[in-house]
């Protein structure tokens, strides 16, 4: 996953899960570096946080223990 867009949704998201300072470099960093995974609040797991990216688009993040909670 090269090239990404985050969206202002994923950086409202990013920054309520605790994620601050540059939020679209560090949501970008994170969806390079991310695995797939399977988990109904998104398709990709960095550490300790799940993210939604489709076509190339971060829509979504959220903290784990957060994600785990809702489920």
């Amino acid at each position: 996953m090269r090239d990404v867009t985050i969206s202002l949704a994923a950086k409202r998201a990013a920054r309520l899960a605790g994620i601050f300072g540059n939020v679209e470099a560090r949501l970008s960093r994170m969806a390079r570096r991310s695995a797939p995974v399977t988990h109904p609040c998104g398709n990709r797991r960095f550490q300790e946080f799940i993210l939604e990216i489709e076509k190339g688009v971060v829509k979504g993040v959220v903290r784990m223990d957060e994600a785990a909670v809702g489920v």
